[in-house]
């Protein structure tokens, strides 16, 4: 039997050196992703805590130049957690973008495996056809053989039974 080649295995190799890279990068971008989240979740918890800090217990008041610096630390935090949800935001477009070049390369990849699958079963189906035949023309090979043995055999018999007379 002869051996199945698959001509495009090179290309199959590099698509799944493509795979991954890109499967690599996705999960970069999904660990990317989860700390910008975290980030935003820890931004969003030191907001609520410095806001509570500073809210006044019943009766107690605060100086003007205290409100100032605590306006101005809320002030503060708010634009770094808005710097944070605009990462946030990029963190997630990047992670769409490569999830959906993880799936192209997949796509690209598994239609060469199933490419190379059918070819391979199509090579060995026909090289049991030709197995086959060979056994067939082996066995009528034989067979006839056989019969022209025993038509001979039968010819030179009844030849000796005719001169026998």
């Amino acid at each position: 039997m002869k051996r199945f080649e698959f001509r495009l295995e090179s290309v199959r190799i590099l698509r799944q050196r493509i795979l991954n890279e890109a499967e690599s990068s996705y999960g970069r971008a999904v660990r990317d992703r989860r700390r910008a989240e975290n980030a935003v979740a820890d931004g969003d918890a030191r907001l609520k805590a410095m806001n509570a800090q500073m809210t006044p217990e019943v009766g107690g008041k605060y100086s003007p130049s205290t409100q100032s610096s605590y306006i101005e630390s809320l002030r503060e935090q708010d634009r770094k957690l808005q710097g944070l949800r605009t990462a946030l935001a990029r963190s997630l477009q990047y992670e769409a973008k490569c999830r959906k070049a993880f799936i192209a390369a997949r796509r690209d990849h598994e239609a060469l495996v199933n490419l190379k699958e059918r070819q391979r079963h199509q090579h060995f189906y026909h090289q049991d056809q030709l197995e086959q035949r060979e056994m067939d023309d082996l066995f009528n090979a034989r067979r006839q053989i056989e019969q022209t043995a025993a038509a001979l055999g039968s010819a030179t018999t009844g030849w000796d039974e005719s001169n026998a007379i």
